[in-house]
């Protein structure tokens, strides 16, 4: 099965879809998106997932000014999936120069998810010889503590993809 006859964004609908698993993604809202965009148009790409990412940032804050704080992470943790999956397409797009903002909007859903999680979490800063790493951190909800986890992102794609 193929979603795009383009390599480039079959491999990317792809990418998106391994989000489903873990609440980055819904199918149904995903189809919708690859259904909208010109097949190896990443301007249409651009367009669809920067469209659907900030109206679930905009569904997310809805529902976080209703106390609806589950609906809200999830809405959050999706846009940041949508809105990185935007902006991988914005350098070969005639919105190139906007790269920078796109992946500001991308974090900032990303932020909101993190404030919303589940379970307890926080922003850190990890000291370095070379300046201070962002990072998060995940507090267990188990009776017994089970350490800590350190996740490290080197693929070219954000945390709120790992």
């Amino acid at each position: 099965m193929h979603f795009f006859s383009d390599d480039g964004m079959d491999f990317a609908a792809r990418c998106l879809l391994s989000g489903v698993r873990d609440g980055a993604a819904e199918v149904g809202e995903l189809l919708t998106a690859f259904d909208a965009i010109t097949d190896g148009d990443p301007d249409s790409w651009l367009d669809e997932f920067s469209r659907l990412g900030r109206r679930l940032a905009a569904d997310g804050d809805d529902a976080a000014n209703e106390g609806h704080r589950k609906t809200a992470w999830g809405c959050s943790l999706r846009a940041a999936n949508a809105l990185f999956g935007g902006a991988w397409w914005a350098p070969a797009t005639a919105h190139a120069d906007d790269v920078a903002s796109l992946w500001a909007e991308h974090r900032a859903a990303w932020d909101a998810a993190v404030s919303r999680w589940p379970s307890p979490a926080e922003s850190v800063k990890i000291p370095t010889p070379v300046g201070d790493l962002p990072g998060y951190r995940f507090a267990s909800t188990a009776a017994a503590d089970r350490g800590t986890v350190v996740m490290i992102q080197g693929l070219d794609t954000p945390l709120s993809d790992a």
